[in-house]
């Protein structure tokens, strides 16, 4: 059955019959869910570190806009954590103290239309980024360890040290028709003997380099358009 987290005004529990079943708190929600199911979550600020699950799908309730449904942590931790084959869609996440505000670990998880303040991290498996906005991290997007994670048709802007970093000799992603933008860094940076494919980005407005390949990286970009930046293309 389909799972509906809400806020403090709902009993924790399950009805009878067909209809969805109400929880009290999103976290609570997310760990009854079994695959197969989705989590719908109601507009408001919920404060919570979730694991999404393999086969769960956390997404807003229908009909409501992503910058209405804030999924918010103050603690160490990720504020969300994909494993698996889970999905998360139409939400705006945070991490108060500047942490990763999502962690793709393994599997094939997909993070889609979602407005992110905070980093990204993908350090394993093929996870999917795709539709989302990024703004305000430290780093954007963090591809590493053995990552081979796409991030496509996304906007990653306003990002401080960097929007995009690719290290590490096995991290081998897919950038793909992103607009990289307005940051107080750098736009792409492959290093460590970094890999993968960065493809027909716009990269455009920031204050340091467009693109940096540095410590034995060897990326193949094709098709990407990189201009305005203040330290300069490539």
């Amino acid at each position: 059955p389909l799972q509906s987290a809400c806020g403090s005004e709902a009993d924790e529990g399950e009805e009878d019959g067909e209809e969805a079943a109400v929880y009290a708190t999103l976290a609570a929600a997310c760990a009854a869910a079994r695959d197969g199911d989705e989590v719908w979550v109601m507009k408001g600020t919920h404060r919570a570190e979730l694991h999404v699950k393999h086969g769960i799908t956390v997404s807003a309730f229908p009909g409501d806009p992503r910058e209405a449904v804030v999924i918010d942590a103050w603690g160490a931790a990720p504020t969300v954590t994909l494993t698996g084959h889970a999905v998360v869609c139409g939400l705006t996440i945070r991490h108060a103290l500047g942490e990763a505000a999502v962690l793709l670990s393994d599997g094939c998880g997909t993070l889609r239309d979602c407005a992110v303040a905070s980093t990204i991290l993908c350090t394993d498996g093929h996870p999917l980024v795709e539709g989302c906005t990024i703004t305000s991290a430290r780093v954007g997007v963090w591809v590493r360890g053995r990552s081979h994670a796409t991030l496509r048709g996304s906007t990653v802007q306003r990002c401080g040290d960097c929007a995009v970093v690719v290290e590490g000799a096995e991290a081998r992603p897919l950038i793909e028709g992103n607009r990289i933008a307005c940051g107080r860094g750098g736009g792409v940076v492959v290093a460590q003997r970094g890999r993968g494919r960065v493809v027909r980005n716009e990269i455009d407005g920031n204050n340091c380099s467009g693109m940096l390949v540095e410590g034995g990286a060897n990326p193949t970009c094709v098709g990407n358009v990189v201009a305005g930046n203040r330290g300069g293309g490539l």
